[in-house]
């Protein structure tokens, strides 16, 4: 259901309940990680671009540029986004939490000779408005809220920008992520409809494009596989154990390693400030 509420009949009385989408975004959240190490995935992530870049070319071509603005560049991770959006626009500021993320996305700059990117160390929630004024345009790519608290961070994202925000945020996991959660008995990561009515409770009427991003990933052997899934939920022994078995049955034995391919379906969420 895509609203804020629904009515129960019950009676001849109808009851009104109101969805607090905030509150059940921070309980659908509560098994995964709010402390993970970014520094120890940059050279996934750094990897990730070279060998799988149908994702950033999707977001790319829809969103809107202009050779006299600026970008904000939320959790720009080793630059996936902010070095082709450098190139079309005039300032870019790349915002990480990850040291390690940033120093790829430096090197990754100056291989492309690109100068016009500014980076900040800086998580997301100690950003100062102050000193990073409003940009053209705020990005947010694979949005994750594991801050919990969704209106604090879509606000925010919304008060930084002058013109024009985009949020990319799962509208389907991958199939084995999916076969995993329901065998260990977890919830999915929630998908971009809470974002959406978060937002409509704030009274912000976004729009929403539904694209598909392909994957290939080649691990060298399960140990690596298990580890890439992992990551970035806490898991015990038996449950580390059903996880392995599950990868084990899943990815492709070749000559290479372990293959796994698959496709994830994105929601672009974005609206223009009036």
């Amino acid at each position: 259901m895509f609203g804020d509420s629904f009515f129960i009949f019950l009676n001849f009385v109808v009851i009104k309940l109101e969805i607090d989408w905030n509150e059940l975004w921070k309980e659908k959240i509560k098994i995964y990680s709010k402390n993970i190490d970014w520094d120890s995935r940059a050279k996934k992530f750094n990897k990730a671009i070279k060998c799988n870049n149908d994702y950033s070319i999707n977001v790319l071509k829809r969103i809107k540029l202009d050779p006299e603005w600026s970008v904000l560049d939320v959790g720009c991770g080793p630059g996936t986004l902010a070095i082709p959006i450098a190139k079309e626009v005039k300032h870019v500021t790349a915002v990480d939490i990850s040291k390690e993320m940033l120093k790829l996305l430096k090197k990754n700059a100056e291989k492309e000779g690109i100068s016009n990117i500014n980076i900040v160390n800086a998580d997301f929630k100690d950003i100062d408005i102050e000193k990073i004024k409003p940009h053209d345009v705020v990005i947010a790519s694979r949005f994750c809220g594991l801050t919990g608290d969704l209106k604090y961070e879509l606000k925010k994202l919304d008060s930084l920008a002058k013109k024009y925000v985009y949020i990319t945020s799962l509208a389907q996991d991958r199939k084995l992520n999916l076969k995993i959660y329901k065998a260990l008995g977890k919830p999915i990561f929630p998908t971009y409809i809470f974002i959406y009515n978060v937002l409509y409770q704030l009274g912000i009427f976004a729009n929403v494009e539904i694209f598909d991003s392909k994957i290939y990933q080649v691990f060298k052997n399960i140990d690596e596989a298990v580890n890439d899934w992992k990551w970035f939920m806490k898991l015990n022994k038996k449950e580390e154990k059903i996880l392995r078995n599950i990868i084990s049955s899943n990815l492709k034995k070749t000559q290479n390693g372990f293959i796994y391919q698959d496709k994830v379906k994105w929601a672009l969420i974005w609206w223009r400030k009036l």
